[in-house]
């Protein structure tokens, strides 16, 4: 095999793994998880592409995802899924709020407030979860999730989308700028 071939290979076997878009505040990297690998005590890397720790807390949060789309399917209204995933999420011992306000300032002055889906949090960790019926996301979603990291000031952003088989998993993780570093 040639090392263009092998070259190729490589760099598609990674991009099949993850997709990811960097800019100044965030990065976020795609993935979708096949319905077998979370079954018995399997659990893939805890880091991201670019180093992230991501813990335990999305793995579990993807998990009861994944239960509440083998129960219900892909044919129901995103409420359902919102309700059995609250229950799902009880279940594991996470404390999720649902319906939270993300107020959204500008030059200090509050302009309008936003309500994301899930707040879900544990000892350390937090994180926004976005829910959608449909079977894609769309690039308003995606816009959606980074405004809510950007305002709501929190570090990770799961937007899944039960209508597709197997269940579709965004990931958006928001990186503040660096203080201190300067430039040429």
């Amino acid at each position: 095999m040639d090392r263009w071939t092998t070259e190729f290979a490589k760099g598609r076997e990674r991009h099949e793994i993850f997709r990811g878009v960097s800019c100044p505040f965030v990065t976020f990297v795609f993935q979708v998880f096949p319905a077998n690998r979370y079954e018995g005590t399997c659990m893939p890397s805890r880091r991201s592409q670019k180093g992230y720790d991501f813990g335990s807390l999305s793995y579990a949060v993807i998990g009861a995802c994944l239960d509440v789309q083998r129960q219900l399917g892909v044919h129901c209204m995103e409420v359902d899924y919102q309700r059995a995933l609250a229950v799902a999420l009880a279940k594991r011992d996470l404390f999720a709020q649902r319906e939270v306000e993300i107020p959204i300032v500008y030059d200090g002055v509050l302009v309008t407030k936003r309500r994301v889906d899930f707040v879900i949090s544990s000892d350390s960790d937090e994180l926004i979860l976005e829910t959608k019926a449909r079977s894609s996301i769309l690039p308003e979603d995606v816009e959606q999730c980074l405004l809510y990291l950007h305002q709501g000031g929190y570090r990770l952003c799961l937007r899944v989308t039960f209508g597709e088989k197997p269940l579709g998993v965004r990931r958006f993780v928001h990186t503040p700028p660096q203080t201190g570093s300067t430039t040429a």
